[in-house]
């Protein structure tokens, strides 16, 4: 296949995965209306997981059947930093209104944080079996136990916080839930939505090891910009049209709650691969994008937690930017360590 061919055929899964997860927001921001769910819950978990879908198929193609490991791992963490800067793209949409740093609460510094315990395992591996240290069990890497533990707790705990805070008439609307009928053909919509999803997501492994080999790219690299930002057009498409309808906990539950699932992504994608754990097979660089997307996750949860009596503060508002210098340096740094 020729360097123009494989390019198009890049931009083809993009937009199919683009489109595709636009309508599939849509359709789970109507099925949360229709259970009676909060926005902040739906994003953490209802939306989170139907966003995260192509890297769901993207992992499982590349650990199974394209044995590309390095286009797995950094698909989940470069997905999982880009994630953290659509943050800045919510900024941006709703600097006219209230900022978007000055509305959030201590609703979502919850998954947030457990996303960094989650992120922080993943990496403390990496460096680890670097050092030497291969613990090996069951034939995974210890660390998939332990996500997959702190997954089901963070879950939980979002969970009662969520409807501790509706109880007290915290922000959070809740809709009446619809009859049985109606959330099963909502249901049916997202399934079959979800096979263009799956296509387009079962591709792209195939077209990464190609346009590395035709660019001379680094596989880690292709991974963590590349297919990572493909993979995460779902979340592109729920953020833009959240931030638009002021529906603001919806967007960010989705984006911290998508962090959350990667992680679980990550530990599904070990479970699957055959070879023995995942991250004693791929490179040490992805560790760079893991410390990386730690430092932007906890300026984030700085920014949420920051507090004015009025006015927008120029130290939030300057967090943006930061955010914005720390995804371009992972950029830089992953295109140059991956030759």
């Amino acid at each position: 296949m020729g360097e123009t061919a494989i390019w198009l055929a890049f931009m083809f899964c993009l937009g199919l995965i683009f489109v595709a997860g636009r309508k599939l927001s849509i359709l789970a921001d109507r099925l949360g209306d229709e259970t009676g769910l909060g926005g902040s819950w739906i994003g953490v978990t209802l939306l989170s997981s139907v966003t995260s879908l192509p890297e769901l198929i993207t992992g499982f193609s590349s650990v199974v059947m394209a044995d590309t490991p390095d286009i797995a791992i950094g698909d989940i963490l470069g997905s999982t930093a880009f994630n953290v800067l659509l943050l800045v793209l919510i900024h941006i949409i709703t600097w006219r209104q209230t900022p978007l740093f000055a509305q959030m609460g201590g609703r979502h510094v919850l998954p947030a944080a457990f996303g960094i315990v989650m992120l922080g395992l993943v990496a403390g591996e990496l460096l680890l079996r670097q050092l030497g240290l291969n613990v090996v069990f069951l034939g995974i890497g210890p660390f998939v136990p332990a996500i997959l533990i702190v997954y089901v707790v963070g879950i939980r705990m979002v969970f009662f916080a969520t409807a501790r805070d509706l109880a007290e008439g915290t922000p959070g609307d809740v809709a009446a839930a619809a009859p049985p009928g109606a959330q099963s053909g909502t249901v049916l919509a997202i399934a079959g939505v979800s096979v263009f999803v799956v296509a387009g997501g079962a591709a792209l492994p195939f077209i990464g090891a190609e346009l590395a080999l035709q660019m001379g790219w680094n596989q880690s690299f292709v991974g963590t910009l590349l297919i990572a930002i493909a993979t995460s057009a779902p979340e592109i498409a729920v953020t833009m049209a959240a931030a638009r309808m002021g529906a603001l906990d919806l967007a960010v539950g989705n984006v911290f709650g998508s962090n959350m699932f990667n992680m679980v992504i990550l530990a599904l994608d070990d479970i699957l691969y055959r070879q023995g754990p995942l991250l004693a097979h791929v490179s040490l660089v992805h560790a760079v994008t893991a410390m990386t997307t730690l430092v932007m996750t906890g300026i984030a949860i700085a920014a949420m937690s920051y507090r004015r009596a009025s006015g927008p503060s120029i130290a939030v508002g300057s967090m943006s930017l930061v955010l914005t210098l720390l995804y371009i340096g992972n950029a830089i740094v992953m295109f140059h360590l991956g030759f």
